[in-house]
């Protein structure tokens, strides 16, 4: 796993020196994987897949984890960087070269890759939470940058093996991004204690992992959320900035507005918008209308949220996202409370989210009439 190459053949002639006769028939393939100049060309002929039979399939489980740690050793060096984009050329080149691993070598990537995060994995997302909400120690927590990275890291393991990951991995994977967003609520929530420019910065991780989570719902459109997910997420990302959107979203749409814009393309979605907090005091669809009433806000973020309205008017399940588990959240506000789209089968859910929000849309309609 060691950054510098030369470690690395050092620590590979230790293993080959244990003479496992599922790894020595491969000694030079793994060789030219650690040498610099080699390694591209490796990489080329070397295939991992199980279709290329590069690798008897009895040997893989003895040779792909110590490809897998020469590889991440490889693509966390900056010995490749010296070129303007040639660090990440080789972490592209790693990835594409790692997605032709099965599903249990990716969760070996992967508890290597986010190792910090490993005691996380096996946890359930609100315990997640709550262990480091109450654990947190300011004078030792791990630090911005680190969290950066791993962002960073998360964001292209989620490009490039996401499609290929069935749910348990991925909620695996998940508990990761669960960690980040639970230690930067954490110290945000600590307030006053936190130095400014500390908190700033933490504020834009936070900003960071919003874009993520954008990400995470257009690509994993059939994930089955769970309740304590959709909790963890609303609480340490959702809610801290849910209050002030109609105050930080009049100039151009933030980062929040576009996730919730990503929710109104898929009707499956639309019950998150109408997700509250425990109080009943917050919630997306009630905060985006405030945006859409101030005054102030611009064309361009009310022209976003009439289009948003009109998805939520028009889109409907098709049949075979109707085989898809529905998501339930785990608080929303009552949906319809007078009834009026009780008697219609025709009302599509956006709609009936919609019904408590009717005096605001008309009086838009109106100034834009005027």
């Amino acid at each position: 796993k060691h950054k510098n190459p030369g470690l690395q053949k050092y620590a590979l002639d230790c293993i080959l020196n244990y003479k496992n006769k599922s790894v020595l028939p491969y000694k030079t393939n793994l060789h030219n994987l650690v040498d610099e100049k080699k390694f591209k060309e490796e990489l080329t002929l070397f295939k991992i897949t199980e279709d290329a039979k590069n690798i008897h399939p009895e040997d893989r489980e003895h040779v792909v984890p110590i490809i897998l740690r020469i590889l991440y050793g490889k693509m966390t060096s900056k010995l490749g960087a010296d070129k303007k984009g040639g660090g990440q050329a080789r972490r592209s080149l790693i990835m594409r070269y790692l997605a032709g691993c099965n599903e249990n070598e990716l969760k070996m990537f992967i508890e290597m890759a986010f190792f910090h995060f490993t005691q996380y994995m096996t946890m359930k997302p609100k315990d997640i939470l709550q262990s480091i909400s109450c654990n947190l120690d300011l004078k030792s927590i791990t630090s911005p940058g680190k969290l950066h990275s791993v962002l960073n890291l998360f964001e292209v393991v989620r490009e490039y093996f996401g499609g290929y990951m069935k749910d348990h991995l991925l909620s695996e994977l998940f508990t990761v991004f669960y960690a980040v967003c639970s230690t930067v609520a954490s110290v945000l929530a600590q307030g006053d204690k936190v130095h400014i420019g500390y908190a700033k910065i933490m504020k834009n991780l936070r900003t960071l992992a919003l874009s993520t989570l954008r990400k995470l719902f257009e690509q994993f459109d059939k994930y089955k959320w769970e309740k304590d997910e959709l909790y963890v997420l609303f609480e340490t990302l959702l809610w801290p900035m849910v209050p002030k959107l109609h105050i930080e979203g009049i100039h151009s749409p933030t980062v929040l507005l576009k996730l919730f814009n990503t929710w109104c393309q898929n009707p499956r979605y639309y019950i998150l918008l109408a997700t509250c907090s425990e109080q009943e005091s917050l919630s997306p669809l009630p905060a985006i209308f405030k945006l859409l009433m101030a005054p102030k806000s611009t064309t361009g973020v009310v022209n976003m949220i009439l289009d948003m309205i009109e998805k939520l008017l028009t889109l409907t399940e098709d049949e075979e996202d109707k085989e898809i588990p529905p998501i339930e959240t785990f608080n929303s506000l009552i949906i319809d409370k007078y009834g009026i789209a009780k008697e219609s089968n025709v009302i599509n859910f956006g709609s009936k989210i919609l019904i408590p929000h009717i005096p605001s849309i008309l009086d838009v309609m109106k100034r834009r009439i005027a």
